[in-house]
């Protein structure tokens, strides 16, 4: 294309006559810089070369792998753990994939995960659940109720009686306001139907 420009520019001076006029020889001279201006211009695109997209692989093609999250916080777990106490840490990376139902249902999927994997490990630092029998038992029952204190100071009783006195005469005074509401509304249901019975009896009569 540069080429070719310059071979037009150089034609074009070449029949430029020696003789001619300024005015002649500007305008020939700007049409030859508007030519070498479009030629660089017209430059011809490079297309990019998009990078072919990488296929995800199949589900079943790889076998599913722990988050690497899940693992930093596994190793972080397992470096400050103690020999011989169980703490309760996550001491195992979990394998878990993405499906529908969100972070609450992933987290729940972890912890049942989590707990049937610490159910099927033998429980080395636990103690065995201590059984009594009915005889053991009663024993025990008697001597926890023998150690209790005995009561000391004043059993309140006038107090009790008071506030059982207090509290009945409220109860009363409640039920009767109950009922004169009761009865306020009947009579003034009553009131109602006698003036729409009136109101029907002028209008059949009219």
């Amino acid at each position: 294309m540069l080429s070719t420009s310059l071979a037009r520019v150089t034609r074009q001076l070449t029949q430029m006559r020696v003789g001619a006029t300024p005015a002649v020889a500007t305008s020939s001279w700007m049409d030859c810089s508007s030519m070498m201006a479009r030629g660089f211009a017209s430059k011809p695109s490079k297309k990019k070369k998009s990078a072919p997209k990488a296929h995800a692989p199949a589900a079943g093609s790889t076998a599913a792998k722990p988050f690497l999250q899940n693992q930093e916080w596994v190793k972080f777990q397992q470096s400050i753990s103690v020999d011989g106490f169980q703490t309760g840490q996550t001491l195992e990376a979990t394998v878990l994939k993405k499906s529908k139902g969100g972070k609450q249902a992933r987290n729940r999927k972890a912890r049942e995960l989590m707990m049937q994997q610490q159910q099927e490990k033998p429980s080395e630092n636990r103690f065995p659940a201590i059984r009594y029998s009915p005889e053991e038992t009663q024993d025990l029952l008697k001597l926890a109720y023998e150690s209790l204190p005995q009561r000391e100071g004043k059993r309140g009783t006038r107090n009790q009686k008071r506030q059982d006195r207090r509290w009945k005469l409220v109860r009363k005074i409640r039920a009767k306001y109950k009922a004169q509401i009761q009865a306020a509304h009947e009579r003034r249901m009553e009131h109602r139907k006698w003036t729409r019975a009136q109101t029907k009896g002028v209008k059949e009569a009219a």
